[in-house]
């Protein structure tokens, strides 16, 4: 008879070990040989990712004396190598007992020889060799067992019949079924007889083989109870060939191992089933990978069906130990501060780990990890700083790209091996991409989130815009824009407030849900520390301020704590401004300070100047309709100004004829001068603080009329900013006098602090109460008022002003466009509509005279 036989050899039994390993995924195929004088021509076939790395170990291998390489049609590569062998080569050994090598192929980690045998004492021989060569000769399988008519199996050397000791006589046959994992059966078709097994069954089952002798049904006591009767009923299908199960049994130990059990029948000359065979095969391995790749694939999809990343985390470290069997497992994320990483997750086998602290610094593992990108390993020294009550003795980190990094760790020595890392590893990526998908969808959302706030901001500043343009008083401006802020949910509460004494605060308007705000009138008092020093540093900026610690805040104030009382969690300050005065702050009470980022911020700033300019509108048009007015007198003696400058330089006076504002932070001065040459007066005026332009209207040796655009924190700009009318105003020996009128209502006290900060030299030197004449003054204006825009009134002033209308005129309509930045048709545009209103109301008003 003949023996075939599979065996599994080192790698280095063949000179070209080192070019096997060259990468894991390297397979060489032996093909048939050929023996000649000089030694072995074997062909190869070769299948590699780095085929260039190959053929270099190759060629460098001692024993290799050529190679010809070429690729088939295929793509396959093929290399025809001859080289010299010893007698302890296995090619030697194969030669020296008769043993013919039929196929082989080549692994990093092994060869495997399929190997034919003239008889079974040959094949003993053979495999003795291998050992006293130390080539660890690893038997898998041997076929061509001869079976006698009566079912019987017979061996080389005798014909005894099939037990559990059978093939003992048989060394082949006892050496290879000893040495293979998986285990050998034979039974009756009947199962009342187990004719054979093999000593793998004493290791796989837990159970000696003497009994199968006795109990041919005994193996079936370690199965599953879960599997048993499945297992029993299939029995039947043995003899059919049709056998092929998986089961679970229980070792004495109290392990639990997953079994293959495959059967084929054995028949006479006449067909009749005489014996049936089987091997059964412990996949508990393969089992194992099957289930933690199913586990893995589970958690990858809950992952990206989470919505957070701690969801995703809390995910992450289960799998880690459930499916893994580590001790701890953690996921850190970067922290609010540079340098830190916080805990989102963590989990421990079978404990309930501490609250894990940050980790902050550069000087551990998690942070070079994090920083690197690449794993990192630590030991018990790092290990102990991790929250488990038992100690983790080693562990490494993963990092998690930009979102973080996930920690393994583990009590045992050896729990981190290939299969362990490679799995591990596996969980990281899933673990990021659930991370980045989460991060990306909350990053859209909170983009979403703050498109719609600044949606609804848009539409609330829209609002008050079109209330704002249709009233025409200060309270009905404050009251509109509290009103409106009031009933945004986004927001618990909006006041209008200025500073009074102390740490008191005015409120001017308010309007909200709390009682206490509700039960405030216009002008009331109140103690709010917290909120006066908001007011003052976002009026003294002129900024838009956000107070997101107010409840970490001890003197807040009692004012402040019925706020918080309603869920209040920050405060937002709009300064009410145009140009350097400021009307007043707008307070924001809100439940979420998240969402009032930069852009929020610079769109609530630009809604305070509008609305600031609007009260100064307002304001000014109070002073002119009013038929009671209160007129201050100041004196200004400030050398850094330039008009006072002028006049004590040259010893000139200057005297204002008229101004007119070009837009919010400049005006337009029409100054007459006396005893300065007018060539002297605009090459001084050049370059001079707070001067951006001047022209010469009239001019000569002795001074003439000047037009001068003026920007920064003149007494008069301060004035005109709080509605002020401007009566007279000079200059004369460094010394400046002004008089100006405001609406009888206004309080005094504000504008003039606001006065003294823009000009430390002015005093308050004279306060008066005016009564005007109510036809001249409040009918007449109003009703001009009503027909002009505000643009018209300042290009008809500035008409007026520079001479447009004397003749010859002093003053052209170019004049005037280039003082407006305009064309010379927009401003004769104005100046036509602004007259025909300005003689529609004056013809008007003579009929109602001449009517009275």
């Amino acid at each position: 008879m003949t023996v075939d036989v599979r065996i599994g050899l080192p790698t280095d039994t063949v000179g070209i070990a080192d070019a096997v390993a060259v990468g894991e995924s390297t397979r060489v195929e032996l093909e048939p040989c050929v023996y000649t004088d000089g030694g072995l021509t074997p062909y190869l076939r070769v299948e590699t990712d780095d085929p260039d790395a190959f053929d270099t170990a190759l060629r460098a291998d001692r024993a290799v004396e050529t190679a010809r390489r070429h690729r088939d049609d295929d793509g396959t590569v093929r290399y025809r190598v001859t080289w010299s062998f010893d007698e302890t080569d296995v090619f030697s050994l194969l030669r020296g007992h008769g043993v013919v090598l039929q196929r082989a192929h080549a692994t990093a980690c092994e060869w495997v020889f399929q190997l034919r045998a003239p008889d079974s004492a040959a094949l003993t021989d053979f495999l003795d060799a291998c050992r006293d060569a130390d080539l660890s000769p690893r038997v898998y399988r041997s076929e061509g067992v001869d079976c006698r008519a009566d079912g019987t199996v017979a061996t080389a050397d005798d014909g005894t019949t099939g037990s559990p000791g059978a093939f003992e006589g048989d060394p082949p046959f006892r050496q290879i079924l000893d040495n293979i994992e998986e285990v050998v059966w034979m039974s009756d078709p009947d199962k009342e007889e187990i004719i054979y097994v093999n000593p793998a069954y004493e290791a796989v089952w837990g159970q000696p083989r003497e009994r199968l002798s006795e109990e041919p049904l005994a193996f079936l006591d370690a199965v599953h109870p879960e599997d048993r009767a499945r297992v029993r009923s299939s029995l039947d299908r043995q003899p059919t060939g049709e056998y092929d199960e998986e089961y679970r049994i229980r070792r004495p130990d109290g392990t639990t191992r997953w079994i293959r059990d495959r059967a084929v029948s054995i028949t006479d000359d006449e067909g009749n089933v005489v014996r049936v065979a089987g091997i059964a095969e412990d996949i508990t391995e393969r089992k194992e990978r099957e289930q933690l790749r199913r586990t893995l694939n589970e958690a990858a999809q809950a992952m990206l069906g989470a919505t957070t990343s701690q969801a995703v985390a809390e995910i992450s470290v289960e799998t880690a130990i459930d499916a893994l069997g580590l001790t701890f497992a953690c996921v850190y994320v970067p922290g609010e501060e540079d340098g830190t990483l916080r805990p989102i997750a963590c989990a421990a086998d079978g404990e309930t780990p501490d609250d894990p602290a940050a980790v902050t610094g550069l000087e551990n593992p998690l942070w070079e990890s994090f920083a690197s990108g690449q794993s990192t390993a630590f030991d018990a020294s790092f290990a102990h700083r991790l929250p488990v009550p038992s100690r983790v003795q080693r562990g490494w980190v993963e990092a998690l790209g930009e979102y973080g990094v996930l920690v393994f760790a583990t009590r045992s020595e050896t729990a981190f091996d290939d299969r362990t890392d490679r799995y591990a590893g596996i969980l990281t990526a899933i673990t990021e991409v659930g991370l980045g998908q989460t991060e990306r969808e909350a990053r859209l959302e909170r983009q979403n989130e703050r498109l719609s706030d600044l949606s609804r901001l848009n539409a609330v500043i829209r609002d008050i815009n079109t209330e704002v343009a249709a009233t025409t008083n200060r309270d009905a401006i404050e009251h509109n824009v509290c009103e409106r802020f009031a009933v945004e949910e986004s927001y618990l509460a909006a006041c209008i407030c200025d500073r009074s004494s102390g740490d008191s605060v005015r409120v001017r308007r308010r309007a909200g849900t709390t009682e206490s705000q509700t039960d405030l009138d216009g002008g009331d008092h109140v103690d709010a520390p917290l909120i006066s020093d908001l007011i003052d540093t976002a009026t003294a900026t002129g900024t838009v301020r956000v107070d997101r610690d107010a409840d970490a805040r001890g003197d807040a104030g009692s004012w402040y704590d019925t706020f918080r009382d309603a869920g209040c969690r920050a405060v937002v300050a709009v300064p009410l401004t145009s140009g350097n005065v400021a009307y007043g702050v707008l307070l924001l009470f809100i439940d979420d300070p998240s969402v009032f980022d930069e852009e929020f911020l610079t769109v609530l700033g630009e809604l305070g100047q509008m609305i600031g300019r609007a009260i100064r509108a307002a304001e000014t048009r109070k002073t002119l309709l009013t038929d009671t007015a209160t007129e201050l007198e100041f004196e200004v003696d400030d050398a850094e100004m330039f008009f006072h400058a002028i006049s004590a330089e040259f010893d000139c006076r200057l005297d204002l004829e008229g101004l007119v504002p070009a837009d919010s932070d400049q005006l337009v001065f029409y100054v007459d001068v006396e005893g300065v040459p007018a060539e002297r007066l605009v090459e001084r005026a050049e370059g001079a603080p707070g001067i951006t332009s001047v022209r010469t209207i009239t001019g000569g040796t002795d001074g003439g009329l000047f037009e001068f655009h003026v920007v920064g924190g003149s007494a008069i700009q301060v004035l005109a900013a709080y509605g002020a009318t401007i009566r007279s105003a000079s200059a004369d020996g460094g010394v400046a006098r002004i008089v100006a009128e405001i609406a009888s209502d206004i309080e005094v006290r504000p504008l003039v602090s606001t006065l003294e900060d823009a000009c430390p030299g002015a005093t308050l030197v004279r306060k008066s109460e005016l009564d005007r004449p109510v036809r001249t003054v409040q009918q007449f204006r109003e009703s001009l008022a009503d027909r002009l825009t505000d643009r018209q009134v300042d290009v008809l002033h500035s008409a007026y002003l520079s001479g447009y209308f004397e003749w010859p005129r002093e003053s052209t309509a170019e004049d005037i466009a280039a003082s407006f930045d305009v064309s010379s048709s927009t401003i004769h545009f104005h100046l036509r509509n602004a007259l025909r209103a300005l003689l529609e109301t004056y013809y008007e008003e003579d009929r109602y005279r001449t009517e009275a």
